[in-house]
């Protein structure tokens, strides 16, 4: 199953978070997906994600999400990734500096079935 899953999250990171495709949230989260860490005043199901999927591209039109390491094991994933972009509007209630924006980050993903 681990790598079934891997492919889920790869397809997530990689297409979902590049081209903002709010149809492939519902495609690939299962339909009670739960999101621990929400930003601020989004919700933490799969309608909060869609929402986040609407203002990044707005917020940051030239960002990129890489991979750089997944390890999975059973229906656990650890995905460690990087993100960058120009900020050239409004993110959430924030008005941040022009200019480029880079973060990093590691999230752990479970499975239950498919999703």
């Amino acid at each position: 199953m681990s790598g079934e899953n891997r492919t889920i999250a790869r397809q997530y990171y990689i297409e979902a978070h590049n081209t903002w495709d709010v149809e492939l949230v519902d495609r690939l989260l299962a339909s009670d997906y739960l999101h621990h860490a929400p930003f601020p005043g989004m919700a933490s199901d799969r309608e909060g994600t869609k929402q986040t999927c609407r203002l990044f591209p707005i917020a940051f039109p030239d960002s990129e999400l890489i991979v750089e390491n997944m390890i999975a094991e059973g229906d656990r994933i650890a995905v460690r990734w990087r993100f960058r972009g120009t900020h050239q509007g409004e993110f959430l209630v924030f008005l941040l500096p022009e200019g480029g924006s880079r973060s990093r980050g590691c999230i752990s993903l479970g499975w239950q079935g498919a999703r």
